[in-house]
């Protein structure tokens, strides 16, 4: 008679059977194998050193019913348990095996890429539990102070615990951080975003994360951006442009629902600070697309919010509606990210901008206009040369 332990591990090894590398990769949103059988080969996530080595190449063997792993550099070796603890943790188990709760927790994970039950951990930071919409009553995003969710509630101080200094940050997130000399300890902790280490608890762990405040400048949830996405982008470019290996920039927490807000949309205490007062006057509200376009043109004194897509929603287009009446004299200025997805998705935000009373709307760049010098560029690549001496004065004019 098999006891509960072996019945337990024999229905594991099926699980473990049943996932295909594919799923796993797919779940973290990383780079797929062209081919389902045979070794495959990626960096190794269990250390960083690995990176610096020759032989840091994580090999997996797809043919083997296990999957099998092996780092050349730091010899972790296992299976597919193995890789989705290194995928989450980027470490090794504590004891070299995964054992107890690790075990367990992994096994969840599992489950949970084989859409058989939620994996806990993801559970615990649906940090804002959303409400259905109806024709009566729409939908909102409660802030994290407010959930009914005990660990929800917890990641209220997140933003507290983000490194903001690049020497004590990874080789990628001090490289975003660096080419970006305006994106200061001081600014960072202003908007309380910065980068989460790898050895947080936390889903968004080896991200840029961001604190996305409600109009009262509460904190609704948290999203990260991976500081490795530019990277990513071009090898994903180069191999071919396949839409399922398309690397993922931002990552939400599930149920956030980010069509009915706005980053940067703590307007109450933010766009009435005298230093905006003066762009908001005389250029308008700054909709933008990300996060940095707002951070970038605040620290530029210029009053921006961000859809944080390049499409933006009927609440969203409300919302800059309100904003830009309250604060702008109903003026608003497009700056999309300057590329053909950019452009595409603010030219019907122009159109349907236009069609509301009592708004006054322009585009403030494009990749055609001024020559063309601006082309493939976002707000938050502009100097402050650039917006000073050139862009401002040019929107002054129209």
């Amino acid at each position: 008679m098999n006891s509960p332990r072996k019945k337990f591990t024999q229905g594991v090894d099926e699980l473990i059977q049943q996932t295909s590398l594919e799923q796993v990769l797919s779940h973290f949103h990383l780079p797929l194998p062209d081919q389902t059988t045979g070794e495959y080969r990626m960096p190794c996530m269990f250390n960083e050193n690995c990176a610096e080595s020759s032989y840091g190449s994580l090999t997996i063997n797809q043919s083997d019913v296990a999957k099998r792993i092996f780092c050349h550099s730091c010899g972790v070796r296992g299976n597919l348990l193995t890789l989705l603890w290194g995928l989450s943790e980027h470490r090794p188990p504590t004891s070299g095996k995964l054992r107890g709760d690790e075990f367990k927790e992994t096994v969840a994970l599992l489950k949970e890429i084989l859409g058989d039950e939620p994996h806990e951990k993801e559970m615990s930071e649906q940090s804002v539990p959303t409400q259905t919409s109806s024709a009566k009553e729409p939908a909102f995003n409660i802030p994290l102070h407010d959930s009914d969710n005990e660990r929800a509630r917890d990641l209220v101080t997140l933003h507290e615990t983000l490194i903001v200094h690049p020497d004590e940050m990874n080789p990628d997130a001090a490289a975003y951080f660096r080419k970006r000399p305006w994106l200061t300890p001081d600014i960072a902790r202003r908007w309380r975003m910065g980068y989460l280490p790898h050895s947080a608890k936390s889903l968004l762990r080896g991200r840029i994360v961001y604190a996305y405040p409600n109009e009262q400048n509460d904190i609704l949830t948290y999203f990260g951006r991976d500081p490795a996405y530019d990277r990513k982008w071009q090898a994903w470019k180069q191999k071919g442009a396949r839409e399922k290996n398309k690397p993922i920039k931002h990552r939400f927490v599930k149920g956030f629902q980010r069509g009915l807000e706005l980053f940067g949309q703590n307007g109450a205490q933010r766009l009435s600070e005298n230093r905006l007062q003066e762009s908001l006057q005389q250029l308008g509200l700054a909709v933008v697309e990300g996060p940095n376009d707002v951070i970038r043109l605040d620290c530029l004194n210029v009053g921006a919010v961000g859809l944080c897509s390049n499409q933006a929603t009927n609440d969203q287009i409300a919302k800059i509606v309100t904003f830009a009446k309250q604060v702008a004299r109903g003026q608003v200025v497009l700056l999309p990210d300057c590329d053909p997805e950019g452009e595409a998705g603010f030219k019907e935000l122009l159109w349907k901008l236009n069609e509301q009373p009592d708004i006054s709307v322009k585009l403030g760049w494009s990749s055609g206009m001024y020559g063309g010098q601006f082309a493939g560029r976002q707000p938050e690549s502009l100097t402050d040369e650039e917006w000073n001496e050139y862009l401002r004065p040019a929107l002054l004019q129209t």
